[in-house]
């Protein structure tokens, strides 16, 4: 029997119980959509969280903190040691640093963090009001949106506004001395919970004010990081990187994508049993049918084979069905949080991420189902005797 002979038999109870084939379709499609859409939000959430802690920069970025031991420090030495480290870029030491502040009329305690430009590109640190200091320009700073709230000033009239920030040191001729600097506001950061400044490093130089609180460094590319990562080590300190944080995400979510393609799953099983019904009462129904296509000469395999390529047709149609459910129903939902987000004030998002591989696949998926679905009716279509088919009623 020609191929296209199967195809036109095979297809022609699409067209002759529409309503049943419909509904078989349909409950496949919901099944597949229910997984696609699980799925998709697994990938979608480990994308989501991938683009907020990855940069251009973060996967040749490693950070040096303490080795867990009081007799090694991040002071200036050690950092002058990570320097000479080979393929190392650029070295941002990090100072945490408290102040005294006057601004806006009003005083108040604030967290401070001195770097030096270069860390804002290697902290993918950007303002949303202003712009970042420059490696000359001591006197400005950059403050968080929290801060300039503490000091009842909103973040859009803030750049401009100078401050004075105030600390003190040790003084052999008066026990403490309080040391006054004089700012100016060029820059708020939003997204950032702590009321914090950033300030040049460079401002407290002249001042013994402690050892730093950890290192950013940046390797010259992504292939030396391990080389550098385990030279800082061997040096006694403790390193990490973005690749970390990413590579324990992998895992968690590759988890939670696991349980959630077992929920999808299971409304596909159903689906699976209900096509298994349908393809039983199918052949039910073409006995005589069957009888009179073997008087006429078909074989045992030609008549299985009608039947499985019947069952893997409907498998693929609802395996089109599901994709296009699961596709519709993720940009319905994604569209609707994105509006509530908007609405409160939040950045749009996309929680839902269906790679082209696992779409493909997924089709593939609902073809097998379809195919091993169809076998055991094909295999009993094709053991039923001719004259007992003709009798059937």
């Amino acid at each position: 029997m020609r191929l296209s002979d199967f195809l036109t038999l095979s297809s022609r109870t699409l067209i002759t119980k529409p309503s049943r084939t419909f509904l078989t379709i349909l409950g496949m499609g919901v099944g597949i959509g229910a997984v696609l859409f699980l799925v998709s939000l697994g990938y979608g959430l480990r994308q989501v969280l991938i683009e907020e802690i990855t940069t251009s920069k973060s996967f040749v970025t490693l950070d040096v903190t303490y080795g867990g031991t009081d007799l090694l420090q991040l002071n200036k030495e050690n950092v002058d040691q990570i320097k000479e480290i080979e393929n190392i870029h650029e070295v941002s030491p990090i100072k945490e640093m408290s102040f005294q502040v006057n601004f806006n009329n009003l005083t108040g305690e604030v967290g401070a963090l001195s770097v030096r430009p270069s860390y804002f590109g290697l902290s993918d640190v950007e303002t949303s009001w202003g712009r970042l200091y420059e490696d000359n320009e001591l006197d400005k700073i950059v403050i968080s949106e929290t801060m300039a709230k503490l000091f009842d000033e909103s973040a859009d009239t803030a750049v401009g506004k100078r401050a004075i920030f105030s600390f003190f040191i040790p003084d052999e001729e008066e026990g403490v001395k309080k040391i006054e600097s004089e700012f100016e506001v060029v820059g708020v950061v939003e997204g950032v919970g702590e009321s914090i400044a950033f300030v040049h490093q460079d401002n407290f130089r002249d001042y013994n004010l402690g050892d730093y609180s950890m290192v950013k460094i940046e390797v010259t590319k992504s292939e030396f990081i391990d080389e550098v990562r385990q030279r800082v080590m061997d040096l006694g300190f403790s390193v990490s990187g973005v690749s970390d944080t990413i590579e324990q995400a992998n895992t968690v979510f590759k988890a939670i994508t696991v349980v959630l393609a077992f929920f999808g799953t299971i409304a596909l099983i159903v689906s699976a049993i209900g096509m298994f019904n349908t393809m039983t009462i199918t052949l039910l129904e073409r006995i005589q049918e069957i009888g009179v296509m073997k008087s006429i000469g078909a074989s045992n395999s030609d008549i299985a084979k009608l039947f499985i390529t019947e069952s893997t047709i409907m498998g693929f149609l609802g395996a089109v069905v599901g994709v296009a459910v699961g596709l519709t129903i993720s940009e319905l939902l994604n569209f609707g949080l994105n509006l509530l987000a908007s609405n409160l004030g939040g950045e749009r998002i996309d929680i839902f991420y269906s790679p082209s591989w696992f779409i493909i696949l997924i089709v593939v998926f609902g073809m097998v189902i379809g195919f091993l679905t169809g076998i055991f009716p094909a295999r009993r279509a094709g053991k039923i005797d001719a004259l007992d088919a003709l009798r059937y009623k």
